[in-house]
C-alpha cells in the first residue's frame, strides 16, 4: 500500500469537527476494496473489523480524522483545497497509517480480530465519547493511538507508564452588566471591569501545577458606549484529576464571588471536559521491548480524547517523532506543520508488530 499517497490525498480535503464528506467518501472508497466489515455511520466515524482465520483477543486501533481552522502556508503540490482548514495535527498522517494496518491484515493469516476505528471531532468537539455510546469497544481486549510528535525525534517513539497527556476542560463565561455612556461609567456595571477582575483573581490559580489560560474576550463594538454584556473564554490544563477538581471548584466560587461584588450576572458554562489521558503500566512496560523509546518530562499539558477509549480497555497512546535535527520543527496547529513522510511507513510497520504482539 502507497501510505504516502493515501496521506497527501487526505491532506488536500482537511475537514472540521464531525462535517467529513470527502474524507468519509476518500477513506471508504479504499476500505471497500477489502473484506472487511465496515460500520459506515458511527457518529460520522468508521469502524473496520478485520476477523482472523481463528477466534482470539481483539486488538483495536484509532485515528482522527479532522483538521484544524488554519490557512495552510506550506508551497507543497498536495497542498489543502479547502481554505482555512488544514491538517496541522498530523492526522492525514494517522489515517495513511491505520489504513496500511488495514491492508496488512486483511491480506494476511492472523489470529484474533482487528478493528480500525477513524474517529471525527478529536480537535474540539470530542468525537469519541458519542462513537463510544455505540459500544464499538465490545470484546476489544486492548487499543492503541499514534500520534505525530515534534517533540521527539523522527523514527523514535514517546510513551509512558500512566499518565502521558493531561485533562482539558474549557469554559465560556457571558458576563450581563448595565450599559451606559462612557462619560459617566459610575451609572454602569461595565463587563470589562467584572472580566479582568476575574483574570486578576485566577492568579493564585494559576501557581498551582495547572494551566489556566484564557483565549477570548468579547465586549462592545463603540468607543463611546459601555456594553451591556460581555464574554469571556478560558481553559483549564490539569495533570491529576484531585487537583483538577479542586480547580474546577474554584473556578467556579471564583467567578460568582466576582460577578455578585459588582452586581452583575453571568451564565457559566463548563462547556467541554477530557480526562487525563492515562496508559496501562503492563501494556507500555512490553511496548518498551519494542520500541525506541525517547524519555521525557510527562504529561504533556496538551490533551486528547482517545483518554475516553483508555477508560473502556487497557491500551496506551505512543507518540511518533517527527523531529528533525537541523531542520526547524514546527509545532501541532502551525501554519506550515509537516514532516518526513517516510515516518509513516515505520510507524505502520511498527504498529503492525504492536497488534500482532497484542493478539497472542
Amino acid at each position: 500500500m502507497d501510505i504516502i499517497k493515501h496521506r497527501r490525498e487526505l491532506h488536500k480535503i482537511p475537514e472540521v469537527g464531525f462535517d467529513l464528506p470527502k474524507t468519509r467518501e476518500y477513506l471508504l472508497s479504499v476500505i471497500n476494496e477489502y473484506n472487511v466489515e465496515v460500520l459506515e455511520d458511527i457518529e460520522s466515524g468508521i469502524v473496520v473489523t478485520i476477523k482472523g482465520s481463528k477466534p482470539g483477543k481483539t486488538v483495536a486501533v484509532r485515528a482522527d480524522m479532522d483538521c484544524n481552522e488554519v490557512v495552510e502556508e506550506n508551497d507543497v503540490e498536495y497542498k489543502s483545497t479547502h481554505y482555512g482548514q488544514m491538517h496541522s495535527c498530523g492526522h492525514d498522517g494517522h489515517m495513511s497509517m491505520a489504513l496500511g494496518v488495514l491492508d496488512f491484515f486483511a491480506t494476511h493469516e492472523f489470529e484474533g480480530t482487528v478493528k480500525i476505528v477513524f474517529q471525527p471531532a478529536e480537535e474540539n468537539m470530542g468525537g469519541a465519547k458519542p462513537m463510544l455510546t455505540h459500544n464499538i469497544m465490545d470484546g476489544v481486549d486492548y487499543i492503541f493511538a499514534y500520534h505525530i510528535w515534534p517533540d521527539v525525534d523522527q523514527f523514535k517513539f514517546g510513551v509512558t507508564e500512566g499518565a502521558i497527556m493531561s485533562a482539558a476542560d474549557a469554559f465560556t463565561v457571558k458576563v450581563f452588566g448595565k450599559g451606559g455612556h462612557s462619560a459617566m461609567p459610575e451609572k454602569a456595571i461595565n463587563p470589562v471591569d467584572v472580566i479582568t477582575e476575574i483574570r486578576n483573581r485566577f492568579r493564585p490559580i494559576q501557581e498551582k501545577d495547572c494551566k489556566l489560560v484564557m483565549t477570548q474576550i468579547h465586549v462592545g463594538n463603540v468607543s463611546n458606549v459601555i456594553a451591556a454584556d460581555g464574554e469571556v473564554a478560558f481553559t483549564l490544563r490539569t495533570k491529576d484529576m484531585d487537583l483538577r477538581a479542586e480547580i474546577l471548584e474554584e473556578i467556579e466560587t471564583t467567578v460568582n464571588e466576582v460577578v455578585n461584588e459588582f452586581g452583575a450576572t453571568c451564565d457559566f458554562n463548563h462547556e467541554r471536559a477530557y480526562p487525563v489521558t492515562i496508559n496501562d503500566d503492563e501494556v507500555v512496560g512490553r511496548l518498551r521491548d519494542m520500541l525506541e523509546v525517547q524519555e521525557l518530562n510527562y504529561p504533556s499539558m496538551a490533551s486528547e480524547d482517545f483518554s475516553y477509549f483508555l477508560q473502556e480497555v487497557p491500551g496506551a497512546f505512543i507518540w511518533l517523532g517527527s523531529k528533525e535535527e537541523g531542520k526547524e520543527n514546527h509545532s501541532l496547529h502551525h501554519p506550515k506543520f509537516s514532516f518526513n513522510e517516510e515516518i509513516l511507513t515505520y510507524g505502520a510497520n511498527h504498529m503492525i508488530k504492536i497488534v500482532h504482539e497484542f493478539l497472542k
